[in-house]
């Protein structure tokens, strides 16, 4: 059996979560290759880990029958193709936030890191490892080496919370680009997942995938998306 299953670098939060503390840049970084034994062997409170537990568990009770491979994306954007929901969570809450409270908005310090990747491109990598699996493993790795993070560059979420508010002022959907500090209080009221969504800090880097698959990540960035994320907040709210 081929198992492909779907985590989330929510995994690589946990310093926040223990700390209670966000908006401030972690210098932990976390990779697929070198660090392939770390990711599988994550803290148990660490966010996805008590599933990612019995799914990594699955492979070692049965590896030669049971063959498993953990992707883990970052924060995900870009129009999906699929009939029904064809947007993600975290830069469209964001953008549907300001555009509410006609303000832009600032978590903590706003020096906090992530790691981005467009739908089209994590959906590429996804098909690249079914046709591993239907080729009988492939070029692909699992079960112990099968963890593969799917980002394309990092960026930062101030940088992006201060993009927001400028292009829905340029669109004339709020009166001030400025962006205002938010307590985490205040964060936790505007959105009740805001303070993971918009403060944590997720920094892992992906090279399994390219070096074993050929996957190459090319599509527009977070950052160019961002006028059409507004737009599309902005109508679901039917501002626009």
């Amino acid at each position: 059996m081929w198992w492909i299953h779907t985590s989330g670098t929510g995994i690589l939060t946990v310093e926040d979560f223990r700390s209670n503390t966000w908006g401030l840049e972690r210098a932990k970084q976390h990779d697929d290759w070198d660090g392939v034994d770390e990711l599988l062997n994550l803290p148990a409170d660490s966010f996805h880990r008590n599933v990612d537990e019995i799914v990594i568990n699955a492979g070692k009770r049965a590896p030669d029958s049971v063959k498993i491979a953990i992707v883990c994306p970052p924060t995900i954007y870009g129009p999906g193709r699929g009939p029904c929901n064809q947007k993600s969570v975290q830069a469209y809450w964001l953008a549907s936030a300001v555009l509410k409270r006609k303000k832009g908005l600032q978590v903590g310090e706003g020096k906090n890191i992530w790691h981005q990747i467009h739908v089209q491109d994590l959906s590429d990598l996804y098909l690249l490892l079914s046709e591993a699996a239907a080729a009988g493993g492939g070029k692909a790795t699992w079960n112990d080496k099968g963890y593969y993070l799917a980002e394309n560059g990092p960026f930062c979420w101030g940088d992006i919370q201060k993009q927001v508010a400028q292009v829905a002022y340029e669109k004339k959907l709020i009166p001030s680009p400025e962006v205002e500090p938010l307590t985490d209080e205040q964060v936790t009221e505007t959105n009740q997942f805001g303070l993971y969504a918009w403060g944590s800090s997720s920094r892992g880097t992906s090279y399994r995938g390219r070096k074993l698959l050929g996957w190459n990540p090319h599509r527009p960035s977070l950052k160019e998306l961002i006028p059409e994320i507004v737009d599309i907040e902005a109508k679901a709210l039917g501002l626009l």
